[in-house]
């Protein structure tokens, strides 16, 4: 399964995408099966993430052990990886696209779109 949500990924299906074709979405109520994290958070540790050794700080294990998932961008064909949805601007959660890869563009350019606003403005602190 983890492979298929890697493919997946690298084809341009979003992490919250991954999370409803992982399962994690209840159908019918329409609501995500694990509180308090996104759904896209939750299937990125699901696919990526190894588990914490026990008797350790789950926060520290991760921060000194970062996840990535590894896979090809259809549309450039170059190898990316890929941080997760905790980072949400694509210039600094997906490494290694081509410079002139349209679909690294596109993510950019909703990223600043998002977190410049209605009004054109920069929100500080804003999240995508």
């Amino acid at each position: 399964m983890r492979e298929y949500a890697v493919v997946a990924r690298g084809e341009g299906s979003s992490w919250a995408e991954l999370a409803q074709w992982l399962g994690l979405v209840d159908e019918d109520a329409g609501e995500w099966v694990r509180a308090p994290r996104s759904p896209a958070q939750v299937a990125f540790e699901f696919v990526v993430e190894g588990s914490c050794p026990a008797g350790l700080d789950r926060w520290a294990w991760h921060w000194a052990n970062p996840a990535a998932a590894q896979w090809t961008c259809a549309c450039c064909g170059y190898r990316i990886t890929d941080r997760g949805p905790g980072e949400p601007d694509p210039r600094m959660g997906e490494d290694g696209h081509d410079p002139d890869c349209a679909r690294f563009q596109d993510a950019v350019a909703a990223y600043d779109r998002k977190r410049r606003g209605a009004a054109g403005e920069l929100v500080e602190g804003t999240d995508v």
